[in-house]
């Protein structure tokens, strides 16, 4: 691992440089945690380190060498004693253009807790999640999966990774803004934003921050280890998996509509991001949520994915998969008139300028399936119309331009719904009656 904090005679370093400070042997990291900004390509590094400090001037030095680390965002502060220590001064030796050297006065000899933080990119993430639904499908197995890319030059062990989720408008392109007091108040900004949601998700129980025209969440991949860390090589795609549910509740219902899905019944799966389907701990990363069934003893048959975004607490998701032979959909006009005809006589030419189209419909919904089906068929309708429910039919007023069949069908049998349907057209039309 490329050692970025040093405290030791660097060979490195031109002799001049060397003869000049008096460095110390640096332990490893006591810690360190990722924050992952991965609309603006820019993460928060925090790590501690538990140095051995002499009385008096201590020289620290800090190395970007090969990395994409922001060498304007390095800050050095004291964790624990922090009135026992004090910056004094940085330096960038002439001798090495990829280096500073922190004069740090300690007032008394002993361990002190230090923190180094900075901006990198290079680090990015990417969420998919895992579906297995039962073979009733009417619940699942979910795990999440969460892919860490590190091409930051720098290798980070026994990690704790967040990531930032939600809309963000701390600051627009921070990565391209000049070098200097803009771009130094904006990464300040996010280094406050932070440290003001993590301190109020240990308040509130994970509850999404707002801060202006921001709303958003640190999530903490949880990991298999213990500790909740992992090392992340440089490199490397990391993919860790960050939870695992065995039963959430899933609720699928056959879903008609044309205008979305064309002409058959299609299969759309739902859940929730709440306690009712063992989630809803916290928001979840968006991702891809991909969906796969049980085939006996053939394994897993794909039945469908779905990209989503930020997924709050207590948000649904909806899956579209595709369309089951064992059930099917027939709309057919029963019987058609035109009425209400309405003439006009001008130099006795008698021509027609307003009438009614009628149609009766019929909607068959037949299930073949072994056990009960829920079905919804949406009727998209349109110009001046009215519409009227069959004897023993339910129509829900959907909008203005739809109406809704919600059906419950037993196994083995069909369902038979009907509608009268009345389109006004020319002079018959509302604007002209």
């Amino acid at each position: 691992m490329r050692t970025l904090i040093t405290m030791t005679l660097m060979a490195v370093l031109a002799a001049p440089l060397a003869a000049r400070e008096e460095l110390v042997t640096l332990p490893k990291r006591d810690g360190v945690k990722l924050t992952i900004y991965n609309s603006v390509d820019l993460t928060l590094v925090s790590e501690t380190r538990t140095l051995a400090f002499k009385e008096g001037a201590n020289k620290l030095s800090f190395s970007w060498a090969g990395t994409l680390i922001d060498p304007t965002s390095v800050i050095f502060r004291a964790v624990e004693k922090p009135d026992e220590l004090d910056v004094a001064d940085t330096s960038f030796p002439r001798e090495s253009n990829q280096m500073l050297v922190w004069t740090v006065n300690a007032d008394k000899a002993g361990d002190y807790k230090v923190e180094i933080s900075y901006f990198t990119s290079g680090i990015s993430w990417s969420a998919e999640y895992i579906g297995v639904l039962t073979p009733e499908g009417n619940a699942m197995e979910l795990t999440s999966n969460v892919t860490i890319l590190n091409n930051s030059g720098e290798e980070y062990e026994n990690a704790t990774v967040r990531m930032v989720l939600g809309t963000i408008h701390l600051v627009e392109n921070v990565a391209e803004l000049a070098n200097g007091a803009k771009k130094a108040q904006a990464m300040n900004r996010m280094r406050d934003a932070t440290k003001n949601a993590e301190d109020a998700q240990a308040e509130t129980r994970a509850e999404i921050i707002k801060e202006g025209l921001s709303e958003y969440y640190i999530y903490t991949v949880k990991t298999s280890k213990a500790d909740g860390t992992e090392t992340i090589p440089n490199g490397w795609a990391k993919s860790l998996q960050s939870f695992h549910v065995d039963n959430v509740p899933v609720e699928f219902v056959y879903t008609y509509n044309s205008r979305k899905y064309g002409t058959e019944l299609r299969r759309v799966y739902s859940f929730v991001n709440d306690e009712a389907h063992n989630l809803g701990k916290e928001p979840l990363p968006g991702g891809v949520v991909r969906l796969y069934e049980r085939k006996g003893n053939d394994g897993l048959g794909y039945v469908a994915a779905l990209g989503t975004e930020y997924i709050p607490k207590g948000e649904e998701v909806k899956i579209v998969g595709d369309s089951d032979p064992n059930v099917t959909i027939e709309i057919k006009v029963m019987k058609y008139r035109r009425t209400n005809l309405n003439f006009r006589t001008k130099d006795e030419v008698k021509s027609l300028i307003g009438w009614d189209d009628v149609r009766d419909y019929v909607v068959v919904v037949k299930n073949f399936r072994g056990s009960a089906i829920k079905a919804e068929v949406t009727l998209n309708l349109s110009g001046d119309f009215e519409v009227a429910a069959a004897d023993g039919t339910t129509l829900i007023h959907d909008s203005a331009t739809t109406r809704k069949l919600k059906l419950n069908i037993p196994a083995g049998e069909s369902s038979t719904s009907g509608f009268t349907l009345t389109v006004h057209n020319q002079e018959n039309a509302k604007r002209g009656r």
